[in-house]
């Protein structure tokens, strides 16, 4: 559990810190126009939290959901070029839901 924790803690605060740095380059935002002129943190910020929180918290069940289905089949690795680790489907069961996630909240 404390690697769970620890983890998305540091994906939340890395994607809401990241954003705000990368938000600043012109060539990474559009045209921003607010009816205020305070604004404590960029727009970008919200969707970066948004991914982190996703990315920490229900990404990481795509490992159990592939381990359910690789015994559903009663196969131990979905490959062997990772030997010791499986295949290269193993080592992207998260990115698999994440890129679900990001094409449902892109079209959204």
């Amino acid at each position: 559990w404390e690697g769970f924790i620890g983890a998305s803690i540091i994906t939340v605060l890395s994607a809401f810190l990241l954003s705000n740095w990368m938000g600043r380059s012109l060539w990474l935002t559009c045209p921003r126009k607010f009816p205020f002129h305070e604004v404590s943190f960029l727009p970008v910020q919200k969707h970066a939290l948004a991914f982190g929180l996703f990315a920490s918290s229900i990404a990481p069940f795509g490992g159990f959901f592939a381990s359910g289905f690789k015994r559903a089949f009663k196969i131990k690795d979905f490959g062997d070029s990772i030997p010791g680790h499986g295949g290269i489907t193993d080592r992207m069961d998260c990115q698999m839901v994440m890129a679900v996630f990001s094409y449902i909240y892109y079209q959204s």
